[in-house]
């Protein structure tokens, strides 16, 4: 959506991350700019840009080797979920949680231990 939309700022550069969360996007040398993993090395390929409650814009990219697929959607999502003070991995995880059945709707399926494949590569 161009300007933004849906109430979204429009700032051109990609999803944006407050202090506490920006750490875990950044990528290295090693990785050639990949988010940087966490937990059990899952790679993180799905970011976000919004808080909820209110409109949410997601960014996906296939994280099967080679693929270069990636796509980019909007949702209203309309529980606040977990304060941040309370459980703040809850509160970190709560937009994803919110998409999944989209993104399963898009055909994109999540591979615990590899991420998310788009559908070319998931079929």
């Amino acid at each position: 959506m161009a300007g933004g939309g849906a109430g979204l700022p429009s700032r051109g550069d990609g999803p944006q991350t407050d202090a506490a969360t920006s750490h875990l996007l950044r990528g290295s040398a090693k990785n050639r700019g990949r988010p940087a993993p966490v937990g059990d090395s899952v790679p993180m390929s799905l970011m976000t840009e919004g808080k909820t409650p209110g409109p949410v814009r997601y960014y996906l990219a296939c994280d099967r080797g080679g693929c270069g697929a990636r796509i980019m959607f909007d949702l209203v999502i309309s529980d606040p979920g977990p304060p941040r003070e309370e459980d703040f991995f809850g509160y970190l995880l709560h937009p994803a949680e919110e998409a999944a059945p989209h993104i399963s709707g898009l055909g994109w399926t999540f591979l615990q231990g590899d991420g998310y494949w788009c559908p070319g590569c998931s079929g």
